[in-house]
């Protein structure tokens, strides 16, 4: 009895880990990790159909709508530095287009 419910808190979290992560309505998704410097800031690139969310290392976000069209769009952090990522679309999204870099803050 003591394993079945140490078994149920850890699928109990891990989906309420997933669900706080993915939109209610997004159908594919990608996410992962980006240290970028200080002095850079982190971007999304995203090649996806349908509306497509972006959340980009360091904190931001964009959302696009790109109807039944693969199109590919980018989102800025709101700040220098690197972080957590991830990209959500409804539609289609293109796993090796899809990622995130750094770009180098402006003296």
């Amino acid at each position: 009895m003591k394993r079945f419910r140490g078994l149920t808190a850890v699928v109990g979290s891990l989906a309420l880990l997933f669900a706080l992560q993915i939109p209610a309505y997004a159908d594919v998704g990608k996410t992962g990790t980006k240290g970028c410097t200080n002095n850079s800031t982190g971007v999304t690139r995203a090649v996806s159909s349908g509306q497509t969310e972006h959340f980009p290392p360091g904190g931001g976000y964009g959302v696009f709508y790109n109807g039944s069209s693969m199109r590919v769009t980018y989102t800025n952090s709101n700040k220098s530095g690197g972080g957590w990522w991830g990209v959500y679309s409804t539609g289609s999204l293109n796993d090796a287009g899809t990622y995130a870099y750094c770009i180098a803050d402006r003296p």
